[in-house]
């Protein structure tokens, strides 16, 4: 050991070193849970072993003579060369797992198709397997292919949340609506399906409103007097009755303004032209409201209750029709009409034929007596064309679900169209001299078949012991725009029979 030329001292040929009075404060290592430097006690208090120490207390590494190289060699050690501490290269390892050595085997065993046993475990302890008798899973599978296996073989158990959700008339036991979002951990599933979910939610309540014409009626001061109504213990409905009820041949639609109107005695029309010009007609007035339980539904709505209203349940093969053809004879069009009706298998008890499958004789009419909370008396007609698709045919919820006879009046040319998107509803092609011809040609020939086929019923219930009248005579001649209908439940007790008029009557 000598001295250098600065006053350091130098041991053995080292480095120089500064000379201290006292050992530096540890460093910030040393306060957060590893071990001290070699060579360091701690406090006079503490009596255990440092780390890189013998059992005798003397240190690994030989000591340096000097205090000073002493405390520099083990803190450089201590920082980057040192072995660590048990402690800390423990924590580095992955936890150990003790198991049994039989699951252990199923862990680390493959069956025969190299697949690993533990593939035909269970995906979740709240299901169960269908049946014993179920194909194995493949070695190569993707994720969208091992999901449709777990949803075909497994049911869910009562403890499941899914175990009385599951789809009406369908072989399988998964549900058809239901999402499955699978992904490794932390890559934002639960914000990607709280996203999906604040979507759908706004698509939701978009689809349960609708745009519907906000305009007051027009010629509102044309008033009727009180109707003569049927009294609360007689026969209804009465012919009699019904040809004393006046007729409003007034036009109160707002879309109907440009036409002209109909003459009567007691009407005078005013000499101002239409003030509705063709531009302003076609930006109408509308306001958004919220669709009830009574709503009808285009072909876009597909709900789980419809599915065998429309026809599309695999489950029932109601698309299956027969083309029937019906004629009648009338003075004003001079010779024979013709017609096709095209008959769902699961509608034709709607119609009277000669013999099974034979000749179309007449549509069924129900008697004024039959008492059915189910079942809609009166048939309707909805003349339609070039809405196959957006045209509200569906009246399932309208009708709340109660049985009816909907008869949609199209064109020969659309025949085929119509067929595809709602096969599961009767339709009245009209003859090939319509195809050019507008709404009210169709009004007039659907009016002119209820009045023959009314003929046609009174003869066939009057065979059958009833009585002409005793036949339903109305018939509902609906528009396919028709977005909402409104049950009335007439109170008689709060409002009297005389307090109604023919304004505010629905039939």
């Amino acid at each position: 050991m000598s001295l250098d030329e600065h006053g350091a001292t130098v041991v053995n040929g080292d480095p120089p070193i500064l000379e201290q009075s006292s050992p530096p404060a540890p460093p910030p290592d040393s306060v957060h849970g590893h071990c001290p430097p070699q060579g360091l006690s701690g406090s006079e208090e503490d009596n255990s072993t440092p780390c890189g120490m013998s059992q005798s207390g003397i240190p690994d590494m030989p000591k340096p003579p000097s205090s000073s190289s002493s405390f520099s060699t083990q803190y450089s050690e201590a920082s980057g060369g040192g072995q660590p501490c048990s402690w800390a290269r423990g924590h580095q390892q992955p936890p150990a797992v003790f198991l049994p050595k039989a699951v252990y085997d199923v862990v680390v065993s493959a069956d025969a198709g190299g697949l690993p046993r533990y593939a035909h475990l269970l995906p979740h302890v709240g299901v169960e397997w269908v049946g014993p008798f179920r194909p194995l899973l493949r070695r190569v599978m993707t994720a969208t292919e091992q999901s449709l296996y777990y949803r075909q073989w497994t049911v869910p158990r009562p403890q499941h949340m899914d175990s009385t959700n599951r789809a009406v008339g369908r072989p399988d036991g998964f549900h058809p609506r239901r999402l499955l979002l699978c992904g490794p951990p932390q890559v934002g599933k639960t914000g990607a399906y709280l996203q999906f979910l604040g979507i759908l939610s706004r698509m939701l309540i978009r689809l349960m409103e609708v745009d519907v014409y906000d305009e007051e009626e027009i010629n509102l001061s044309v008033k009727l007097g009180l109707a003569q109504y049927h009294q609360m213990n007689a026969a209804w409905p009465s012919i009699q009755v019904f040809r004393t009820m006046l007729f409003d041949y007034t036009v109160h639609d707002p879309k109907h303004e440009h036409i002209s109107p109909v003459y009567s005695p007691n009407f005078t029309p005013t000499e101002k032209g239409n003030s509705r010009q063709k531009d302003v007609y076609l930006q109408r007035h509308t306001t958004r409201i919220k669709l009830s339980k009574y709503a009808a539904y285009n072909t876009y709505h597909h709900c789980e209750q419809c599915h065998q209203y429309m026809g599309f349940s695999p489950r029932y093969q109601l698309y299956e029709s027969t083309l029937h053809t019906f004629t009648f004879s009338h003075l004003l069009l001079g010779e024979e009409i013709q017609l096709y009706f095209i008959i769902p298998k699961s509608k034709e008890h709607h119609f009277s034929f000669s013999q099974p499958g034979g000749q179309l004789e007449s549509m069924r009419l129900p008697l004024c007596s039959d008492q059915n909370a189910n079942c809609i008396k009166s048939p309707i007609f909805t003349p339609t064309t070039g809405r196959h698709e957006h045209g509200l045919f569906n009246l399932y919820h309208a009708m709340d679900g109660a049985t009816h006879l909907h008869i949609l009046v199209i064109k020969e040319y659309e025949m085929a169209v119509y067929k595809k998107y709602w096969p599961n509803h009767i339709m009245l092609v009209l003859p090939t001299v319509f195809n050019g011809a507008g709404i009210g040609a169709a009004h007039f020939l659907i009016k002119e078949l209820s009045y023959h086929n009314l003929e046609l019923e009174r003869s066939r219930q009057v065979e059958q012991g009833s009585r002409p009248q005793d036949v339903w005579p109305f018939v509902v001649l609906l528009e396919d725009s028709c977005v909402m209908w409104n049950a009335v439940d007439l109170d008689t007790q709060r409002y009297p029979l005389s307090y109604l008029s023919s304004e505010n009557l629905l039939i």
